[in-house]
């Protein structure tokens, strides 16, 4: 069993078949700018339009025997950075994540795997403002959310769960399980979740490589009881099409095209109540050049 398919909890839940599903259905207009300097320091610069206009700026750098660390910041004054660190100990990744918008969250994430299993425990501190009951004034408060995962993988078949605990007391702690079998040309999992405002779920998600062109999967949710089919196909080797469709009556469509001009992303997203008649809900048209 690879470790890529047993590093986390999350990996249970199945990249590809989720990136069938949102990758490329990008639903605001953006233009992005990619460069890499001759020392080995990544910059990408974007500007975005969607409710309004955005700017960002990403920089990344990998150094060899240590990790890999990124710096961004946008126009709305959002700040984050991530050092991750892979080359401490065999197996071994230590990575955290400061961000700031006003407020400071720190997440930091231990995760430790071989060929059969993976180990990753969480812990994440949160600022916000509380009324002081004495001088009646905004202080700052630090809210603790802890997590630990384990998978177990063998023969194509992983099993996993997650304890959470989101108080300071580390109590009413939050359970998840997962399993994911995998063969060459498909995956399927099942996997449980916990969302902050929805509750508990349920998702099942399949993917199926069907030749090598064709990419197909679908994807269970509850408490809704949806399902979305989704494809992927090569038009040819630059040119990428993308569909997926819901019981909820919603249709999306994308376009990839990558040439030495660079990458141009057209998405689409159609309602619709009988499935005969359509009202189109958003687009997007992005485009990148630089090194892609």
């Amino acid at each position: 069993m690879s470790t890529s398919h047993i590093s986390s909890y999350r990996s249970l839940s199945l990249s590809l078949c989720t990136d069938l599903g949102k990758k490329q259905f990008d639903y605001f207009n953006k233009f992005t700018v990619k460069r890499a300097t001759a020392n080995g320091l990544k910059v990408e610069t974007s500007v975005t339009s969607a409710d309004d206009l955005s700017a960002n700026v990403k920089l990344s750098y990998t150094e060899k025997g240590l990790g890999a660390f990124e710096a961004s910041e946008d126009t709305s004054g959002v700040l984050k950075t991530k050092a991750k660190f892979t080359d401490l100990h065999p197996g071994a990744t230590v990575t955290v994540e400061p961000s700031f918008n006003g407020l400071l969250t720190v997440k930091s994430t231990a995760e430790y795997s071989q060929e059969n299993f993976a180990v990753a425990a969480t812990l994440q501190v949160k600022e916000s403002k509380v009324e002081d009951e004495t001088t009646k004034k905004k202080v700052s408060q630090y809210t603790p959310t802890s997590s630990i995962a384990a998978v177990l993988g063998f023969d194509g078949i992983s099993i996993g769960g997650k304890l959470s605990v989101a108080d300071k007391k580390f109590s009413e702690p939050d359970v998840n399980l997962g399993f994911n079998f995998a063969e060459n040309d498909f995956q399927f999992s099942v996997v449980t979740e916990t969302a902050e405002k929805k509750g508990h779920s349920v998702s099942a998600k399949l993917f199926h490589q069907v030749n090598s062109d064709l990419q197909s999967g679908f994807a269970f949710a509850s408490p809704a009881n949806t399902v979305t089919f989704s494809n992927q196909y090569n038009l040819d080797k630059s040119t990428v099409l993308k569909s997926s469709v819901s019981t909820t009556g919603k249709f999306q469509a994308s376009v990839q095209n990558t040439s030495k001009f660079g990458r141009f992303n057209l998405a689409a997203q159609f309602q619709s109540a009988n499935g005969r008649s359509f009202k189109s809900e958003k687009y997007g048209l992005s485009y990148t050049v630089g090194d892609l």
